[in-house]
């Protein structure tokens, strides 16, 4: 009788285990299907249930009371214990649905209220008007320290256009994809509306805000500005305030990952992390999400995604791109391991003004990211087919194509010793009417950006090295004579940026134009941040295509750009253009350089930023010229000028305009 009185007690004990680990899984499921106040976890609503140690001893009570009742023989058999086992099981399971009822019934008024909130037009939920005349910071920004900090940081109180509209729509607490000029301050839109954000204590630990952007200089250029804004908010000065606020992870050498790496685990939870999606990445895979606290984000923003990506294809392309990766990753984490009640993190994508609505299509349809309830787009996103809303190049810049034509000298006969003559290309007639620039954007198979790809591509695969080098070469020494020339004065008194394409080495590009003796220097983002406001030091800095997205460059009014292989496509023009920056602290080009797309320039403003395409004229056939005026439209009928004064003398314009005939049927004719 002992016996089975032990084997007894065991298996309900064994029931009381088993119904904990049975709530802990339904609790887990509930959390999966109704959005609930509170942040109750599982073992709350195990000590939660009506004590069960009490229902044990009472129903051990009652099956001692009962023992009496029946006789030896029954009490001993196995039907009497088993029925008893399951009477004990339904009356535990009862008491356990019936306090997951109650606590759901207790929620079901707030999950309302939400619910409600959530019908609302996201712009409906701004607390700001973002069409509103002469907002100022304090009517963006919720911290009035913040303010002051940002106020110091640009020197004004005005915010630009495109961070009126975009710190409005954060004030709603929407996700969005922002789409504004070159120059209209959107990192620091997207920095400060790092720092505003507040984390919601229902959230957890971890990580507040993460920022991703495409390269190392990037991050460095954030550490720099968010630094700044800091430095003037009281709240964060003292030892290590500044790791607690921000810290930042790109690929560097070993020492300076392992500095990173060690301020991380020392302040594991920052409230904004900058990093490019590549250091991200290997950070995850190495080291785990227990070390990078990315789990309970309250927002994500990604600036300059398009140049993330395919920027032709978008997400269309066959292989993910890092960011599209890490973007799948984070999103999935936060439903596995948030135990909290808030939505999903805001998500934040700024991109440029060449954007289209493809981009925002291919996202919904592939992607499970945004949460569309909360989501409101910023900027016009035009169709691809369509003729561009805004220009996206502003109209103090303006573009002068040259083109080099090697010889060799009468004295000299070696490959090695050759003289370059420079010309002016014969300029773009872009027309004024519609329908000529619908005829030059949209031609046949022989004028379009993939087979323009496709034959470029093949054009460099079958160039040797020895061949590229001597291209390279010749472009340089184009480069020389252009700055001998009268009308280019900006050359010689002027600080330049040169740009070059990716396979070309620094150190080697270096050695050319210090051998024809120019003063030169190579962009470092540590150290010239300010190279264009400085009158001492090298004349030209160098940095190649990639790396030139997203850097702001104070003061610049002159680029270089060596050769077409620097312009992939129109975002990379726009890119490279929107480089040209006045002077001024903030950085920012003025709004009235950004008009709408054919609208007649302005007679009072003056080209004040110059771009030089420097081309080799072997390098530089029909099918490339076409390409680029077709940049050059989309781009915003970009203006040009002269700049060697001499034209090219054998172009055959006819021959070129018949090789391009549309095949959409629109010409200058058409009503």
């Amino acid at each position: 009788m002992e016996s089975c009185k032990f084997l007894r007690l065991r298996a309900l004990r064994a029931v009381r285990q088993s119904m904990k680990l049975q709530m802990v899984g339904q609790s887990a499921i509930q959390r999966n299907y109704h959005t609930r106040k509170g942040g109750d976890d599982a073992a709350d609503k195990v000590r939660s249930v009506v004590d069960d140690d009490a229902l044990l001893e009472s129903m051990e009570k009652e099956d001692q009371m009962g023992s009496k009742n029946v006789s030896g023989s029954a009490s001993s058999d196995p039907r009497y214990w088993r029925r008893q086992y399951n009477k004990n099981l339904t009356k535990v399971e009862e008491g356990l649905d019936q306090k997951i009822a109650d606590r759901f019934q207790l929620s079901l008024p707030k999950v309302e209220s939400y619910n409600d909130e959530l019908k609302k037009d996201p712009l409906q939920r701004l607390k700001v008007n973002p069409t509103s005349l002469r907002l100022t910071l304090s009517d963006l920004i919720p911290e009035m320290s913040l303010v002051k900090a940002v106020r110091s940081h640009l020197a004004s109180d005005q915010p630009s256009e495109f961070q009126q509209r975009f710190w409005s729509l954060m004030t709603g607490n929407l996700s969005t994809i922002g789409k504004g000029d070159q120059g209209s301050g959107r990192t620091t839109a997207v920095i400060v509306s790092a720092l505003a954000l507040k984390r919601n204590p229902n959230r957890g630990q971890g990580i507040n805000s993460l920022i991703l952007v495409k390269s190392t200089d990037l991050v460095i250029q954030y550490e720099r500005t968010i630094k700044e804004i800091i430095s003037h908010l009281k709240s964060a000065q003292g030892a290590n305030s500044s790791q607690r606020v921000a810290q930042f992870l790109y690929r560097s050498d070993a020492e300076d990952e392992l500095r990173q790496q060690t301020i991380v685990a020392h302040t594991p939870e920052p409230h904004i992390l900058v990093s490019t999606p590549q250091r991200l990445l290997d950070l995850l895979s190495s080291r785990g999400m227990d070390f990078l606290k990315i789990n309970n984000l309250s927002a994500i923003f990604v600036d300059d995604f398009d140049t993330m990506i395919d920027s032709d294809e978008y997400l269309e392309s066959k292989k993910k791109a890092p960011i599209v990766q890490l973007l799948d990753y984070v999103m999935k984490l936060q439903d596995y391991r948030r135990q909290h009640n808030e939505p999903h993190p805001q998500l934040i994508f700024t991109v440029s003004n060449g954007t289209t609505s493809s981009l925002i299509e291919q996202i919904k349809e592939k992607t499970k990211w945004f949460d569309w309830a909360r989501f409101a787009p910023l900027g016009t996103f035009d169709s691809d087919t369509n003729i561009p809303s805004r220009k996206a190049v502003p109209t103090n810049v303006a573009i002068s194509s040259v083109l080099v034509r090697p010889y060799m000298s009468d004295k000299k006969k070696s490959a090695e010793k050759f003289k370059v003559k420079v010309y002016d290309m014969v300029p773009f007639e872009y027309g004024s009417d519609i329908s000529n620039w619908l005829d030059k954007l949209y031609r046949s198979l022989e004028g379009n950006d993939m087979v323009y790809r496709k034959q470029r591509n093949r054009k460099k695969n079958r160039m040797s090295k020895d061949v590229k080098k001597l291209a390279l070469d010749v472009l340089v020494g184009g480069f020389v004579k252009l700055t001998k020339k009268k009308g280019c004065s900006w050359l010689k008194q002027e600080k330049i940026l040169m740009v070059y394409s990716d396979e070309i080495a620094d150190s080697y590009i270096k050695k050319l134009l210090e051998k024809s003796h120019k003063a030169v220097r190579v962009f470092d983002a540590k150290e010239d941040a300010d190279f264009f406001m400085k009158s001492e030091g090298p004349q030209i800095l160098l940095v190649n295509t990639s790396a030139l997205t997203g850097l702001t460059f104070k003061g610049l009014k002159n680029i270089v750009l060596l050769g077409i292989d620097t312009i992939k496509n129109l975002q990379g023009f726009v890119s490279a253009a929107g480089r040209l920056r006045g002077a001024s602290r903030s950085g920012l080009v003025l709004e009235k350089y950004y008009t709408s797309f054919g609208e007649p320039i302005r007679p009072d403003i003056d080209i004040q930023k110059r771009i030089f395409l420097v081309n080799s004229e072997f390098d530089f056939e029909d099918i490339e010229r076409n390409f680029l005026e077709r940049v050059l439209i989309k781009a915003g009928l970009v203006r040009q000028f002269s700049s060697v004064g001499v034209l090219e003398p054998d172009f055959d314009k006819k021959k070129y305009n018949a090789k391009f005939v549309s095949d959409y049927g629109f010409f200058s004719s058409d009503k």
